[in-house]
């Protein structure tokens, strides 16, 4: 915790800029466990996790939360990085709320924007946007918990190898999000390995070099509700890449997959 580091603690900070600290073992501004921290309005930018020491550190450029509530009320979380994962936020096993938010410009290993392992967090309002990861999930990566993302916008994020937007291995309702100008390896809007559903979500403009320019589905079960999925590009599958056809594919006739020129097969592989 180059800022601040708490243990069993209940924080709250408002109209507060954190910004410019480092720190060698996690959480570069705020690094909590067992705890409780309300964020509301605070600016948390600049700071760094600067170093592996042994596995489980160099995570969390802005902020390193463990087993602990976390709720972010408005204010940004912009250019932090990490040597490991999580550029602007690392979550292990912690309800995370976020609202109103902005999470840009960071950048980690893994996991650009935000990381969550085993954490249910629920996001909406919140832009996340041009994040960078040199591996898996530029904008963000949820593996284990819950997630559930209302009414944000996905822009803009690089992945160096797999979901350029998200990076997805737990259960999630995605609703009224628009995902656009992403890219990654393949799986360039979402990279998605846990069963989720789409309702009113809008995914365009997003490009992987390898495969799957708007999602890849790897043995999952995913529904559709009036969702566009159209204007992506890739080599392979230009919108959805149903891996070895092994996910199960939910969607009625209100959806729209694909471009002009391309068939229902191309866009739909």
């Amino acid at each position: 915790g180059g800022g601040l580091a708490a243990y069993s603690a209940d924080i709250t900070m408002t109209d507060t800029a954190v910004t410019g600290n480092s720190a060698s073992f996690a959480g570069g501004a705020f690094y909590v466990n067992y705890s409780s921290i309300t964020l509301t309005d605070v600016t948390t930018s600049g700071n760094a996790a600067t170093s592996i020491v042994y596995y489980g550190t160099g995570h969390g450029g802005g902020i390193s939360s463990r087993h602990s509530t976390l709720t972010i009320d408005g204010g940004a979380i912009s250019d932090n990085t990490a040597v490991g994962r999580g550029g602007g936020v690392n979550s292990y096993y912690d309800t995370v709320t976020i609202s109103g938010s902005t999470i840009s410009g960071n950048a980690a290993d893994n996991s650009g924007g935000l990381r969550t392992g085993g954490s249910d967090v629920t996001i909406d309002n919140t832009s996340i946007a041009n994040n960078t990861a040199t591996y898996n999930g530029g904008g963000l990566s949820v593996s284990g918990g819950t997630l559930e993302l209302t009414a944000n916008t996905i822009s803009g994020n690089t992945a160096g190898a797999l979901g350029g937007g998200l990076y997805l291995g737990a259960p999630a309702n995605i609703v009224n999000t628009t995902v656009s100008g992403n890219s990654a390896h393949s799986g360039a809007g979402f990279y998605v390995s846990g069963p989720a559903t789409l309702t009113n979500v809008t995914m365009t403009g997003s490009t992987a070099s390898y495969q799957s320019g708007g999602i890849h589905l790897g043995y999952v079960t995913v529904a559709f509700e009036r969702s566009l999925i159209s204007g992506n590009a890739a080599p392979t599958a230009d919108e959805i890449n149903n891996y070895n056809n092994a996910s199960t594919l939910i969607a009625d006739a209100a959806n729209v997959f694909g471009h002009d020129g391309q068939t229902a097969a191309d866009a739909f592989v």
